[in-house]
């Protein structure tokens, strides 16, 4: 399936993320699909794994304490 990709920072945006090196990290740890643009390293996010990540913090947030 092809994705939508959006730029970092509407990926921040929409995770409520603050600065760039908090995205970076999710793309470091597999969390976000991404690709580079060039050299300059700016990148672009799969939508759909932004809203994938979303889904998984709401449903952990939603879980009754131990």
């Amino acid at each position: 399936m092809p994705c939508d990709w959006i730029t970092a920072g509407e990926a921040m945006r929409l995770l409520g993320l603050r600065t760039y090196d908090e995205l970076h990290a999710l793309i470091r740890n597999g969390k976000l699909e991404s690709y580079r643009l060039h050299s300059h390293g700016h990148h672009r996010i799969c939508r759909e794994s932004v809203e994938r990540l979303l889904r998984e913090r709401n449903s952990s947030s939603n879980e009754p304490d131990a």
